[in-house]
Parts: C-alpha cells; sequence; structure tokens
C-alpha cells in the first residue's frame, strides 16, 4: 500500500538545540520540527553546522534531507537514531563520535523529551 505524499504545512512547532562539537567541526544548531495535527511526531530535521558552506555543511544537510524523508515516511525516530549513533569520525566534546552521531543522540533525545510533555 503506497502512502500518499507528506504536504508540509505553512508553519511547524519545533525546538533547536545548540551543541558544541569543538574546533573540528564547531557548532551544530539541529531544528526538530514536530506535527501540528494527527500524529504529533517529528517531521523535519533541519541542521546548521561550523561556518556557512563547507563539506561538513554539506554532508549534514544531506542527512538531515534523508532523516526528514524518512519521518515522513512513517520510519520510527528509533531506528533513524539507531542508524545515526554510533558513526565515529573524531573525538568530540560532549562524548559524541561524530556529527552523525551527535544528530541521532539529539533526535532520539529530543523526541524523548517532546513525549513527555
Amino acid at each position: 500500500m503506497e502512502r500518499s505524499k507528506y504536504e508540509r504545512p505553512d508553519s511547524l512547532i519545533g525546538t533547536t538545540i545548540k551543541e558544541d562539537l569543538g574546533p573540528n567541526h564547531g557548532m551544530l544548531y539541529l531544528t526538530i520540527n514536530y506535527s501540528t495535527g494527527g500524529d504529533p511526531g517529528p517531521v523535519e530535521v533541519l541542521a546548521h553546522i561550523g561556518k556557512a558552506g563547507g563539506c561538513n555543511a554539506a554532508f549534514l544537510e544531506g542527512i538531515t534531507r534523508l532523516v526528514s524523508m524518512s519521518l515522513q515516511e512513517g520510519i520510527p525516530v528509533s531506528r533513524i537514531s539507531h542508524a545515526l549513533k554510533g558513526i565515529i569520525c573524531c573525538p568530540l566534546p560532549g562524548g559524541h563520535k561524530s556529527p552523525a552521531d551527535a544528530l541521532g543522540t539529539i533526535l532520539e533525545e529530543g523526541y524523548d523529551e517532546q513525549k513527555a510533555r
């Protein structure tokens, strides 16, 4: 059975988390936007890392687009975060192993926090 295409509303409710990923990557700003009707789960993830442009920023934008599409197709947050957590590139502050690991961890924590409200 094919799901209907997700139609993004003009506005969503979200939370932005700021995380220091150290001198190699800079600050990570991760926004998790939630549906305002029906299923109250996350439907969109946006991220900005370090300075404008660059390979890290482009790579992270690609990951967040795929995460958003996965959420919109109904893939559980737990499966998405599990796939991202544990990816290693270099030691980072806060115990993160990479920007992808940070995204997976923050996505899961942000979703758990939103559910608890």
